[in-house]
């Protein structure tokens, strides 16, 4: 299993400078023909955000042509000077394959790099990267710290790890309604993997419940209680807060 976490969207959550600011508004509005040719001219002057976010552009084939090995290069270039989304972005493209041959353990390097720096979605491809031995020895241990970091650092993809590895058995004990409830919590922070995995556990209505309501308490612990999952009660055919 290689490192699949989402991307399409992230460039633009973490952007910061005044210029790429500035094409977040142009792309909200609509604009991407602006958005491109302003980030591509603070690109060219040199500003590291801007860098990273022309990649994006190259990367989501967007306002131009896909280009995945044009968005790894412009990714190397922010990443070696320390961009912590562009180093993830581009171990991601390294483990997949993507614009640039395959190599698992280059990709550990750079998306190590950005997990040090507190990138959420780097610490979950640890996570990722650890359950697999993709670039580096199999360690389950090693996987739930670096699954428990991005999930308190806000990543859907952090509870959707703790919830595969206690699905699995995978360093934790099996636990299938610690497992649901982690997958719940995935679900209801936006990870559409999870949304569909929680569908597939088969268990009955009370053992789901338990998950609903331990899944609540993820969500409070994490904080995120102004989510809440609610629990479908099959048999009734109605929704029922889960407490």
């Amino acid at each position: 299993m290689r490192v699949t976490l989402l991307a399409s969207l992230a460039l633009l959550l973490v952007a910061a400078s005044p210029a790429t600011d500035q094409a977040r508004q142009l792309m909200d509005q609509g604009d991407e023909a602006a958005a491109f040719a302003l980030v591509e001219r603070n690109a060219s002057a040199g500003d590291l955000d801007s860098i990273e976010f022309l990649a994006w552009f190259y990367d989501q084939g967007r306002h131009v042509r896909e280009d995945k090995a044009r968005a790894v290069s412009l990714y190397r270039q922010a990443a070696e000077r320390g961009h912590r989304q562009a180093q993830w972005r581009l171990g991601v493209m390294l483990d997949m394959g993507e614009g640039v041959a395959e190599d698992a353990v280059e990709a550990f390097r750079w998306i190590s790099r950005a997990a040090a720096q507190d990138s959420p979605e780097a610490n979950a491809s640890m996570g990722v990267m650890y359950a697999n031995g993709r670039g580096v020895a199999r360690d389950y241990a090693q996987s739930r710290l670096y699954y428990l970091k991005a999930a308190r650092l806000g990543a859907a993809g952090g509870f959707y790890g703790m919830a595969l590895l206690h699905t699995l058995g995978q360093g934790v004990p099996e636990n299938r309604v610690e497992g649901l409830a982690w997958m719940y919590v995935a679900a209801t922070l936006g990870d559409s993997r999870a949304e569909q995995a929680a569908t597939e556990y088969g268990l009955d209505s009370t053992t789901t419940a338990q998950a609903a309501s331990r899944a609540n308490q993820i969500l409070r612990e994490y904080g995120h209680s102004n989510h809440r999952v609610r629990f479908r009660d099959l048999d009734a055919e109605r929704n029922v807060p889960v407490a």
